[in-house]
């Protein structure tokens, strides 16, 4: 996994002071993305133990921080890589908030969640639900077609998250006057609101509830 930036401090992704992580790597190919860069996940540096430790360390010298936001690249795909460092910074903050950009939208992201409730609930049938099992197998329902540890991992990290902005940047929604997001299809989501009700359930700000 590579990084290719940090920012220490920063007041334009997510609500309050931020320390900002882009993590390398993309596929989602969005039209007119403004950081084509971070596309490779060769791109930047190895974001190896000590270059964990020196952010960790950076974070707690910092009191005024109100948290970390995740961008990119797309952070959910090294989902399983970063998921030790991010509950590092659970153990360590737990005053911190934790944002997350991501590409994937949230029904994308707890597909594994649904995965879960339909073979448990399945567990005990015979095989003519096979064919609805290889609808998941085969990525048939409304997720992408990847595999199960995949979608493991992304909701792992999801539930580590308190908000993240989701979908793909679309360039004939931009919007400049939004806040926190690129274009309109875009939502600011309350992950664990959103995780408990089944639903997407979008952020408000406690001080200015019309976001």
């Amino acid at each position: 996994m590579n990084i290719c930036g940090y920012y220490p401090e920063s007041i334009n992704e997510g609500e309050g002071l931020r320390a900002v992580l882009f993590l390398s790597g993309c596929m989602h190919g969005c039209k007119g993305c403004f950081s084509k860069r971070t596309w490779s996940f060769r791109s930047g540096e190895p974001f190896d133990n000590n270059k964990q430790s020196e952010i960790l360390q950076d974070l707690a010298a910092n009191p005024l921080l109100q948290g970390i936001t995740l961008c990119g690249g797309d952070p959910f795909f090294s989902a399983a890589e970063l998921i030790p460092f991010i509950t590092q910074i659970r153990t360590r903050f737990p005053h911190f908030d934790i944002w997350s950009y991501t590409g994937f939208t949230f029904e994308q992201l707890t597909v594994y969640e649904q995965y879960m409730d339909w073979k448990n609930e399945n567990r005990d049938k015979d095989r003519e639900g096979d064919a609805e099992r290889n609808k998941w197998r085969d990525g048939l329902h409304p997720s992408i077609p990847i595999d199960i540890k995949s979608l493991s991992d992304r909701y792992q990290l999801l539930t580590l998250c308190d908000v993240i902005i989701d979908g793909k940047f679309v360039e004939e929604q931009r919007d400049l006057t939004l806040l926190y997001r690129g274009s309109t299809n875009q939502r600011i989501i309350d992950v664990r609101t959103s995780i408990g009700q089944q639903q997407a359930v979008l952020w408000t700000s406690a001080s200015s509830p019309s976001y």
